[in-house]
């Protein structure tokens, strides 16, 4: 609750990821979303939330859900019709929007799936999925177990679902947000005729994030966004500046300090946001995109 109430200090617009294991373990998040809304009415702050959740638990607390005020529930889904622990089934998500409650699907896409994503988005709208965020897998935890795709292969995979879902008048209100990691940023912005690389470069010139009316919108991943666009707490205090560090078992030496013993929420964010700024300027050439830009 003292970080939420710090968050909220330094961002009243600040929204809240809860993410796991499972945050849907017990029935603690519960007490954490009413402190939100419990903020939003007494300080008039715009504070949001959501989680990620495995699914085990939702049709147990479903109603719990369902009288809060999550923005979204999202279920991470790696082959057809089940999350990566078999937990949140075709049914939970069936459950879920037919309560009205808003689901994103994330979809990491790997060699093992990666035929199966297009058909995986199809199935999912049918059941009344709209927002989907796919990204490609990176060899950490899970991950390491998995080859993963080229850049022409991640490319060819945003090339078919954009030949599938945007022509079509039945997909107006789907959104799949695209995401394109560094080490595939870099050889599409290097230049190609792919579809991908003229869209990244319609994002680089105007600032575009969103195309094909909207159904398709690209989050390039082109320089690191530690403490920059996001914080990471652990539930042992230390703040982290990417969610991804706590996949390495000594996550403290990757953070800015351990909350109440070395600083306040402000002072760590501070603190790291100084050292992720000035990992990036010693990285970028005089003629990368972000130097140019890195004032605003």
């Amino acid at each position: 609750k003292q970080v939420i109430s710090e968050a909220a200090e330094l961002n009243p617009n600040m929204n809240f990821h809860f993410s796991g294991k499972e945050p849907l373990f017990d029935d603690k998040i519960f007490i954490l979303a009413d402190y939100i809304d419990e903020l939003n009415s007494k300080l008039g702050t715009k504070l949001t939330y959501d989680m990620v959740t495995n699914g085990i638990n939702v049709q147990k607390y479903l109603l719990d859900i369902k009288s809060r005020h999550f923005i979204r529930v999202d279920l991470s889904v790696d082959y057809e019709g089940c999350t990566r622990s078999f937990g949140g089934t075709e049914d939970v998500i069936r459950t879920l929007v037919s309560e009205s409650i808003p689901v994103h699907c994330f979809i990491v896409a790997h060699n093992d799936n990666i035929s199966e994503v297009c058909s995986m988005v199809h199935n999912l709208y049918d059941i009344g999925v709209k927002n989907f965020f796919i990204k490609d897998v990176i060899n950490i935890g899970h991950g390491t177990k998995m080859s993963l795709l080229t850049t022409s292969q991640y490319s060819a995979l945003y090339d078919e679902l954009v030949n599938e879902f945007s022509f079509d008048d039945g997909f107006k209100d789907l959104e799949i947000i695209y995401y394109v990691k560094g080490r595939h940023f870099w050889k599409l912005h290097d230049g190609d005729d792919s579809r991908l690389s003229e869209d990244l470069e319609t994002w680089r010139i105007s600032g575009e994030e969103s195309f094909y009316d909207g159904r398709f919108v690209l989050r390039p991943e082109y320089t690191c966004s530690r403490y920059l666009s996001q914080i990471s707490v652990t539930p042992d205090g230390y703040v982290l500046g990417c969610g991804t560090e706590l996949a390495n078992p000594k996550y403290p030496d990757f953070s800015s300090g351990r909350l109440f013993s070395d600083g306040d929420l402000k002072t760590l964010l501070s603190s790291g946001r100084k050292s992720a700024i000035s990992s990036i300027e010693k990285s970028m050439c005089r003629n990368n995109y972000v130097c140019f830009h890195k004032n605003s």
